[in-house]
């Protein structure tokens, strides 16, 4: 099967993007989100990652063309020769439905890695450190809404 990379809009307003590197070449097997191309627009220079696992079957563009938004960049044929990409394990993802029936996976964190990630900043000798913010600011740095 063959999937089509079309250039999407990278930012608002823009009509055309330079390709500035190719990372792969016809012939090399690419794995889900590896970099394939490198473009410029007149905002931003933007990696564009692989949309699927397989083999680049085509490059339509050579370094310093410039490629309209919705042209066909490479083609990548998902298939025989494609390495396969192997889903997260069951027990480290625990489905969600969103209220749109929509469904998505959250990474559940062991109590270890929890307390790590939340943990208050300490000192050297493992004691927490104290801080008082609460006696120099005036103002509060917050936008009108929150402040109300």
């Amino acid at each position: 099967m063959s999937v089509e990379f079309h250039l999407p809009d990278l930012a608002e307003g823009m009509i055309e993007a330079e390709i500035v590197s190719w990372k792969v070449a016809v012939g090399d097997v690419v794995t889900l989100d590896q970099p394939i191309v490198e473009v410029m627009s007149d905002k931003a220079t933007v990696e564009i990652p692989a949309p699927a696992a397989g083999t680049i079957s085509a490059l339509n563009y050579k370094v310093g063309d410039m490629a309209e938004v919705g042209a066909v960049l490479f083609v990548i044929e998902s298939g025989a020769g494609a390495t396969p990409v192997t889903p997260p394990s069951a027990e480290n993802q625990a489905p969600h439905t969103h209220g749109n029936g929509a469904s998505a996976t959250t990474t559940a964190l062991s109590p270890a890695s929890l307390s790590s990630a939340t943990s208050s900043p300490s000192t050297a000798s493992g004691r927490p450190q104290v801080v008082d913010a609460s006696g120099t600011r005036t103002r509060v740095f917050a936008t009108p809404a929150v402040r109300r």
